[in-house]
């Protein structure tokens, strides 16, 4: 599967930033692209449905933490353990009954009654 053209250019410039820093055991100038191609599929093999809006300030901002913190060309895996957390969807409040109906009102009272009288078998219509 393809990554997205937001996705890539995310992922393009965090490498951009960690190869700029001239860290330890970075890939070489020409292997960059390649390079490139195996993180996007890495990216592109985890269970996550990528959203740009969602997740392009997360990949940003983890590429920066590592770039920060680290003296050595990280894993992608350690992009992955920085990645801030996606935001908390907003939760549903539970629906909050309106009045019932005078005609659905009648008709459960007449249930009701008609299921505390003796004669009443389960089944049987009231």
């Amino acid at each position: 599967m393809k990554a997205p053209r937001w996705l890539e250019v995310r992922v393009i410039e965090g490498l951009q930033t960690l190869l700029t820093l001239r860290l330890r055991n970075a890939p070489a100038a020409d292997t960059i692209e390649a390079v490139m191609e195996v993180w996007l599929a890495v990216f592109m093999s985890r269970s996550v449905r990528w959203e740009e809006a969602r997740d392009a300030p997360r990949i940003r901002g983890a590429f920066l933490s590592i770039a920060g913190s680290v003296d050595f060309w990280p894993a992608p895996a350690q992009v992955f353990a920085a990645m801030p957390p996606p935001p908390e969807l907003p939760r549903l409040t539970a629906p909050r009954p309106g009045p019932i109906p005078a005609e659905v009102r009648a008709r459960l009272d007449s249930l009701l009654r008609s299921m505390r009288s003796p004669k009443f078998t389960p089944g049987e219509k009231p």
